[in-house]
């Protein structure tokens, strides 16, 4: 044990990211997401990964995942493909979300062998923390929204109650 790491482990990992390293340091920054989950997001992957229904469609993958066989990456790659298919929407939709909410960017080593390793548990608590995240971010940029439009309807002496209650319906709408 490598304080309180499995060796083999350890190893497993480093044999995963080396190819991506020029210097010992760069183990960790290429690897760590193995060992934490993400503290952050990188913005540009989130707005690049995030649409409308990736809330939905993450919440969708983590009953996959539970139900999945977890044996290697591959099974755990052919139950998500399946349901990608099944679903009929492109790959990316689900895999540049689950990239994110893995490593916190859109950057890394082959996705099933994320979730192989880390384990299914870590993987669905990486999800959810990222839909919670993302949740939080929409109502706060819808909040933005709604407070810029009063403002513009203050300043111009507007006060109009269809204006201001169609901007409500249309953010407080469930993303």
């Amino acid at each position: 044990m490598l304080n309180g790491l499995d060796q083999n482990y350890v190893e497993l990992v480093i044999g995963l990211i080396k190819e991506r390293a020029d210097l010992v340091p760069d183990l960790w920054r290429l690897g760590k997401y193995f060992f934490e989950a993400p503290d952050r997001y990188d913005e540009k992957s989130l707005k690049k990964a995030w649409r409308e229904d990736t809330n939905v469609l993450l919440t969708e993958l983590v009953s996959v995942l539970e139900n999945a066989n977890d044996g290697s990456a591959k099974s755990i790659k052919i139950a998500v493909s399946d349901w990608i298919k099944s679903k009929n929407i492109g790959f990316g939709k689900i895999m540049m979300p689950l990239r994110v909410a893995l490593v916190g960017a859109l950057e890394g080593v082959d996705v099933f062998e994320i979730v192989f390793y880390i384990g299914k548990k870590e993987t669905i608590g990486r999800i959810n923390a990222l839909i919670q995240h993302n949740s939080k971010v929409v109502i706060r940029f819808k909040v933005k929204i709604l407070n810029n439009f009063n403002l513009m309807v203050f300043k111009s002496g507007n006060s109009s109650k269809f204006k201001t209650n169609y901007l409500i319906n249309k953010f407080n709408k469930p993303s």
